[in-house]
């Protein structure tokens, strides 16, 4: 599941004129809204919270035809203006306006659709200096950290937006894609339920849901019904309209064993997107469905955190060096260092600490308790005791 850029709240200012392009050489670009109010088509008012990154699908004389995921419609050219004029005003503007941080907060999210990630970070970075009270610019920040696979310090600015505001469902649900990202898969469910408790009607929620039910790489979690049922309130949700939620409800039914209807959604997602790289893995995912395959998603080798010890030679005789690095600094973090007194008491109280942590590590990481202890004695040096269980663990 390609996962669409998370909507971000708006700030409305007025937008000095720009110049722009004739609308017929916008086809197919990349455009945002430039705002003197919220976005309408016809009378549906369809951006009161979001700010999105668009598609000029088609162009009939001065009007353009957005689309983004399940949000599509006629707009007049003037409203709308491309990726490289949006960077131009804002840079403008913060030029004349140094705290100016909602533009900081806006060419940010510009630069992230334009992949430029770590100009995306420097701008939510001032906007957050200038003003630290806004949820949605450390849910953005977060998203750009993800995208990066800086997964720690992504859930830590999603958890500084929920601090913020605990009702925000796009970090709440972001936050539960980081963990899901890192094989956490217990925390990533709980994330997405508290989404749907908190806005039942956030189809964004829903899907993620269904995804991780339908296509998660450790059996125990999935659950074909429970995914088809997620998958379709997201598609009821979002009137059938985006593909993406589309391809959920495909994959869940192959997950289900109801190849047929895969094969049938899958072809309704492909027939709707417009991102080549969209349409490229619904041809494979097609393909798999034909062919009776459920599509999985590959299990991501889990990335080392930022301060933690380099895997090298270390941990060289584990199949996954950085991933046995990260579990050995969590263990440490939360059990700490072996006491150096001999005392019995003291190692007793130690023991307990580190079975603990264990526990906690083997079942985050789906691994085997007698694994984790495996990479503990290795991180202190102790090989002998690395390999006690016979066996070379998968981490």
């Amino acid at each position: 599941m390609r996962r669409n850029w998370p909507a971000l709240a708006i700030v409305l200012f007025v937008f000095a004129p720009v110049r722009g392009q004739d609308a017929l050489s916008m086809l197919g670009q990349r455009v945002v809204i430039r705002y003197r109010r919220p976005l309408t088509i016809g009378a549906v008012n369809v951006e009161p919270k979001d700010y999105r990154a668009y598609t000029v699908d088609r162009v009939e004389g001065d009007m353009v035809w957005l689309v983004s995921g399940s949000v599509s419609g006629w707009v007049p050219k003037d409203q709308v203006m491309t990726l490289d004029e949006a960077i131009a005003y804002y840079t403008e503007d913060v030029r004349h306006n140094p705290n100016a941080w909602n533009s900081y907060l806006y060419r940010g999210f510009v630069w992230d659709v334009k992949h430029q990630y770590e100009r995306a970070i420097a701008d939510y970075t001032e906007a957050i200096r200038i003003y630290p009270l806004w949820a949605n610019t450390f849910n953005n920040r977060g998203w750009t950290y993800h995208r990066l696979k800086r997964y720690e310090r992504a859930i830590a600015d999603y958890n500084a937006a929920i601090r913020l505001d605990p009702h925000c469902v796009l970090a709440i649900v972001n936050r539960g894609f980081a963990r899901e990202d890192t094989g956490d898969y217990y925390k990533a469910i709980d994330d997405f339920k508290r989404a749907i408790h908190e806005d039942p009607k956030y189809g964004r929620a829903h899907g993620a849901l269904a995804w991780l039910y339908a296509t998660c790489p450790d059996r125990k979690f999935r659950d074909g019904n429970l995914a088809v049922r997620s998958a379709t309130t997201a598609c009821e949700l979002t009137r059938w309209k985006d593909p993406g939620k589309v391809a959920i409800l495909a994959a869940a039914y192959a997950e289900a064993g109801d190849f047929k209807k895969a094969v049938q959604w899958q072809r309704q997602a492909n027939d709707r997107y417009l991102d080549p790289e969209d349409r490229r893995t619904g041809r494979e995912r097609l393909a798999l469905f034909e062919a009776k395959k459920p599509f999985r998603v590959t299990a991501e080798a889990i990335h080392r955190s930022e301060g933690a010890p380099e895997a090298g030679h270390t941990f060289a005789q584990f199949r996954d060096p950085d991933q046995a690095a990260r579990i050995f600094e969590e263990l440490r973090a939360r059990a700490g260092h072996p006491p150096e007194a001999t005392s019995g008491h003291e190692r007793e109280v130690f023991e307990r600490k580190l079975t603990a942590a264990v526990e906690h590590v083997a079942r985050k990481y789906h691994l085997r308790r007698r694994d984790v202890r495996a990479i503990w004695h290795a991180g202190l040096g102790d090989s002998a005791a690395a390999n006690a269980s016979g066996k070379v663990p998968d981490a």
